[in-house]
């Protein structure tokens, strides 16, 4: 009867656990962000955690509440209100000289990108899409790129330059070396060869978008029209340009996760004649592409707003 009974206790422990194991148990629950109205929401959460984040940039200020505006308090149009900038600052007087033309220039970059490129062309040409492709490692480039590249400018699209090696002018510095080494050995020895193929560019763009007035000084010996990225904006104009005088110009990229500034730079161009500025990679494959749903949506705006395309070239003073 013991021995009945110890068999009978040790059955109980081992099947006690396993009463409340049921297909609905919550340890099979994804947890995440179930709020489809904030930043990470996620369609495959089945239990909300708590996480959701309704402040994209972390500033304390949720996205709905956020005032746009110069925050730069020695700027002639600071607000004191604004909670994200602008980057449309006006430190006065500065005359302009050259204004830019209402419309947006589309960019896409790196040569490991350029099938991509090719097999958006049908798109491209459907929608009366016009961009500019900056071409890096031009001594090393392969007959069925230049076909593609060849393709790509009979459509009227620019071929710009970018660089011998996709160099980054930052590493150069780190290394202690000079605007001048790298502009013998990332623009000049890369253009010789660009030429070479029959391309004679007036448009460069930098590697990473990584550059100063001290590069930018030298590479306009050789080019029009530079172009950097968001972030650098000593010495450029805006990504939504008003103004050519400076011929360096910031860009705003494709995949950025601050998407509401795009709508934001159509709204205002029906304001003024802004020049928009943005940038990607690959179209709908290759590396840091945008989909080709989204790039058929940000066409679809562009057509909304009735934006004309412009090259990188048109922005030359």
């Amino acid at each position: 009867m013991k021995k009945l009974n110890a068999m009978i206790f040790t059955l109980m422990i081992l099947t006690g656990p396993l009463a409340g194991c049921t297909a609905d148990d919550s340890s099979f629950d994804v947890l995440g962000c179930a709020n489809t109205d904030a930043n990470n929401y996620n369609e495959n959460v089945t239990k909300d955690n708590g996480s959701c984040d309704y402040d994209l940039d972390d500033d304390g200020t949720l996205d709905t509440d956020e005032i746009l505006g110069c925050m730069d308090s020695t700027a002639n149009n600071y607000n004191p209100e604004a909670t994200d900038d602008d980057e449309l600052c006006d430190y006065g007087p500065v005359e302009c000289y050259t204004n830019t033309e209402r419309g947006i220039v589309l960019s896409f970059d790196d040569r490991k990108n350029i099938e991509s490129w090719g097999n958006s062309r049908e798109l491209l040409n459907s929608r009366g899409v016009k961009a500019t492709f900056f071409v890096d490692n031009w001594g090393t480039i392969n007959d069925w790129e230049l076909e593609i590249l060849n393709n790509l400018s009979s459509d009227g699209h620019e071929i710009g330059y970018h660089s011998t090696s996709h160099g980054d002018y930052y590493d150069f510095l780190e290394q202690n070396l000079t605007a001048e080494n790298y502009f013998q050995m990332e623009i000049i020895e890369g253009l010789e060869l660009m030429e070479s193929y029959g391309y004679l560019p007036t448009s460069f763009a930098y590697p990473r978008g990584h550059r100063n007035t001290d590069i930018d000084e030298l590479a306009l010996t050789e080019f029009s029209v530079l172009r950097g990225t968001r972030t650098n904006i000593n010495g450029s104009e805006s990504w939504m340009a008003e103004c050519k005088d400076l011929s360096v110009f910031r860009s705003f990229s494709l995949t950025s996760n601050e998407t509401h500034w795009i709508p934001y730079a159509f709204n205002k161009s029906q304001e003024s004649a802004i020049s928009i500025l943005l940038n990607g990679h690959g179209i709908g494959e290759g590396g840091y592409a945008i989909s080709m749903d989204a790039m058929e949506n940000l066409i679809t705006e562009i057509e909304k707003f009735e934006l004309p395309y412009l090259l990188m070239s048109a922005l030359a003073k």
